[in-house]
């Protein structure tokens, strides 16, 4: 009555829980933290693709669900991680940040 280890479904729960803190501890130190939810859609499909299908074990479950990803047209990067935006010469101020 007291084992979860033998629910599936709680333990894929109990590691995307491990997985989203994880990613929540590895944000930009300036990333604002009410902003967690739109980091949800980035950490399933990373979480999909590192575990294995329970249905068919020599694939990801994300392959398994929506066919392999496809790197080429959805570059994964490291979720909350500080961007560089360049600023044109013409818009930015002579001594300006750059």
């Amino acid at each position: 009555p007291y084992c979860h280890r033998r629910n599936v479904a709680e333990v894929q729960i109990k590691n995307f829980k491990s997985h989203f803190i994880s990613v929540l501890a590895g944000v930009d130190p300036d990333f604002p933290i009410h902003l967690w939810d739109k980091l949800l859609p980035g950490a399933e499909i990373q979480f999909n693709i590192l575990r294995q299908s329970n249905m068919t074990p020599t694939v990801s479950a994300y392959a398994h669900l929506f066919g392999p990803f496809d790197f080429n047209r959805h570059p994964l990067s490291p979720l909350g991680c500080a961007v560089n935006i360049h600023v044109p010469p013409s818009v930015r101020a002579s001594w300006g940040n750059h």
